[in-house]
């Protein structure tokens, strides 16, 4: 049973026999919403915590770690393609989940993006604008970002629109996130590709979900002719690297040439990160021998 200790303690148990806790310095908002359980409190260590049916999903200690890793490979071997084939028109990218407005906060960081967002449950939008405001810093009010508030994988089914990169910032496979690791899923997403898309997924954590990994990376292999996973240390997701699920019909993902490098930094223009760097970009596709796939 998912729950809270106490009122000083919090509870996070989404692995059988692995359980997490963190202390409770206050709670700020605790409610059931439409879709799921929503809790926010602070933690000494990790500050500002976001929990959807007690299982952690952000917090602002160390967000950018995970937005940036799911936003800028994929966004920046987007230019370096466009660059490759002399394309210099606005990117268009779907976003699925990231109600918390992180991963939208990087995408708008590049002048040429327009993204359209899908969230499920307006709650956690609207309450993380009032509890989280630097995840977003303003992006819902950037008149580049349109946003959906629909179940994504009834989207991805009847959207007539296609993308050049789709980005999937969502839940567990449990409860909403569910729907959004199945094959008619990853199917219809790679439908709304144009040539050269890519499509972005966080895949959990390696060492405790390594049969969610191995399911994905069976649908992938079948539909891209590009399918790799990429990894990050996220601190607040515990037991093993974070993993990020890569498809695309373009082979370019790390091995840039020197000169598409210099290229798509100078036409991202998104200024200093505090994690992603191109050297990191390419040595997250290195995977270690116990790699579940």
């Amino acid at each position: 049973m998912r729950r809270f200790v106490s009122m000083k303690q919090f509870e996070e148990t989404l692995h059988e026999g692995f359980r997490i806790v963190l202390s409770v310095s206050s709670i700020l908002y605790h409610e059931k919403t439409s879709h799921q359980e929503l809790i926010i409190f602070d933690n000494p260590i990790m500050g500002r915590v976001l929990a959807l049916d007690h299982v952690i999903q952000t917090t602002s200690r160390d967000e950018y770690i995970y937005h940036e890793m799911l936003v800028h490979p994929a966004l920046v071997s987007c230019h370096c393609w466009r660059h490759h084939v002399g394309d210099s028109s606005p990117i268009d990218v779907l976003v699925i989940g990231g109600g918390d407005g992180g991963t939208v906060r990087e995408l708008l960081r590049y002048p040429s993006t327009h993204v359209v967002m899908v969230e499920i449950d307006r709650s956690v939008i609207d309450l993380c604008r009032r509890y989280l405001p630097d995840h977003s810093l303003g992006a819902f009010e950037n008149e580049r970002l349109h946003v959906d508030i629909a179940d994504g994988a009834s989207y991805v089914k009847e959207c007539g629109k296609t993308f050049d990169v789709i980005i999937v910032d969502s839940t567990d496979p449990i409860g909403p996130g569910e729907a959004l690791f199945g094959e008619e899923f990853f199917t219809h997403s790679k439908h709304l590709l144009k040539e050269g898309g890519i499509f972005v997924n966080q895949n959990g954590v390696s060492f405790l979900q390594g049969d969610s990994i191995k399911r994905t990376h069976h649908v992938l292999k079948r539909l891209y002719r590009a399918h790799r996973f990429y990894q990050a240390c996220v601190p607040s997701y515990v037991g093993g690297v974070m993993m990020f699920a890569w498809g695309s019909d373009m082979a370019l993902h790390g091995r840039w040439t020197r000169a598409q490098r210099k290229a798509a930094q100078e036409r991202s223009a998104v200024g200093p990160m505090r994690h992603y760097t191109p050297d990191v970009h390419q040595a997250s596709f290195v995977l270690p021998m116990d790699c579940p796939i």
